[in-house]
């Protein structure tokens, strides 16, 4: 029994760190007062890359990456927040779906937008 428990602690350890490396950007975004509807626009990324709303709900995008430009391009829509450095942008989600949104100055910038 003791050979197999030893295994079972360790592999138990190990995903509990592997499941604490995951949320400390959805936390940190929460517990720095950005709200539930707010995409962090930071290091290069979108934070968090998919959120879920309500139809009728607002998606606000805010600009926290200092000097490096950035935009928020729903190409589905045909609509696009314009290059930025600071401030946000704020866009009001109708019908449910899903919208993919894009950084068109950084190809690996993508994020999406769930509409329930």
């Amino acid at each position: 029994m003791r050979k197999f428990l030893v295994p079972l602690l360790v592999a138990s350890s190990l995903a509990l760190v592997g499941c604490s490396r995951q949320q400390p950007e959805l936390v940190g975004a929460q517990s720095d007062g950005i709200a539930a509807d707010t995409v962090l626009i930071t290091h290069i990324s979108f934070i968090p890359r998919v959120i879920n709303i309500q139809a009728g709900q607002s998606v606000t995008w805010q600009w926290d990456d200092g000097a490096n430009p950035h935009n928020v391009s729903l190409t589905d829509l045909g609509i696009s927040s314009g290059n930025k450095t600071n401030g946000s942008w704020t866009y009001k989600f109708s019908s449910p779906g899903v919208y993919n949104y894009r950084c068109t100055l950084h190809n690996n910038m993508l994020g999406q937008v769930i509409v329930h």
